[in-house]
């Protein structure tokens, strides 16, 4: 009988190819509570390599850079954020890499991602060379770029938005015993995603820093879609992207970036000018239309984006 004890072997006794084996079979959370085991399993359980192939295998095009490089880090924030969140996280940085030219640009309109070849971009039509092959420079112009990643910017800081006002309406509402629960559920959530938007700064620190011609032509573009008058139909009918556009502008001001993420002090200054000349163009047309076509305006966006307040003739407050 002693013979037959001697005899059973833990897990911790198997030799690690063998360990590292079976791990790479298990999911998150499984090897998450082995790397609360013995020192041995711990060591093995959180080898990198088993972490990145989960969470490349979760989401596809991540990145561990703002965690350090840990990829065990970055799968035990990200597995409390939708996957909505991290998608959008992900596919803003990738085209910042792209516009860094830190990734390969096919030649056609496909090229941005979730663009298929036959509804190329607006303002990005095909072009053919003197042998008919199809060649799209414009592809490869960083505000193309850039408007695919203030769409990104703009869901990401409008869902943090809504969850902080849905937090706090849900706190206020729950009973004591609840509301500690959902105290630390949001509290993680929340911290997590501001980890994840560690990775947001640094992009957007970038185009700031690299292409900030881009990012002030951005702004002037939004001010010239004020221009466009439909007559015949629905009067100013860019109003309701240039609103969100506003706003996406707006969540990038308030990450106050700066000369520590390498952001020259006159290229924010020149940023603010240009959103008071936008802010001016929006006053006037509400100024000078009855009816404007009203946006969905997001759960929880800031008092100060007073724009999505607006509906012809100053109704809402500019100020």
């Amino acid at each position: 009988m002693e013979e037959e004890q001697d005899c059973i072997m833990s897990l911790s006794d198997f030799p690690e190819p063998i360990l590292f084996k079976v791990f790479r079979h298990l999911e998150g959370a499984e090897l998450a509570k082995l790397c609360t085991q013995d020192r041995r399993l711990r060591v093995v359980a959180g080898e990198q390599t088993l972490w990145q192939a989960l969470a490349l295998d979760r989401w596809p095009n991540a990145t561990a850079c703002h965690h350090g490089g840990d990829w065990q880090q970055l799968y035990r924030t990200r597995a409390r954020l939708p996957n909505t969140f991290t998608a959008g996280i992900d596919r803003l940085h990738q085209l910042t890499r792209q516009a860094a030219g830190k990734q390969q640009l096919r030649m056609n309109s496909d090229s941005l991602p979730g663009t298929a070849a036959s509804s190329s971009p607006a303002g990005s039509p095909l072009r053919t060379n003197v042998y008919g092959f199809s060649q799209v420079p414009y592809t490869r112009i960083p505000h193309m770029l850039l408007d695919k990643v203030m769409e990104n910017l703009f869901s990401l800081c409008a869902w943090s938005a809504g969850r902080s006002t849905a937090r706090r309406n849900l706190f206020a509402t729950s009973s004591s015993s609840s509301r500690d629960a959902c105290s630390v559920n949001s509290s993680e959530q929340a911290a997590a995603a501001a980890s994840e938007m560690r990775l947001v700064r640094q992009d957007m620190a970038w185009w700031l820093s690299s292409k900030p011609e881009a990012v002030l032509q951005y702004v002037r573009r939004s001010s010239s879609m004020l221009d466009d008058w439909d007559m015949w139909g629905s009067g100013f009918s860019a109003w309701p992207e240039v609103v969100w556009r506003r706003s996406a502008l707006q969540f990038l001001a308030d990450l106050q970036l700066g000369p520590q993420e390498g952001v020259c002090p006159s290229v924010t200054e020149r940023l603010q000018r240009e959103l008071a000349h936008l802010d001016d163009c929006i006053r006037s047309v509400d100024a000078e239309s009855t009816d404007l076509p009203t946006p969905t305006r997001p759960q929880g966006l800031p008092a100060k984006h007073w724009w999505y307040s607006l509906r012809g003739q100053l109704a809402g407050c500019a100020c």
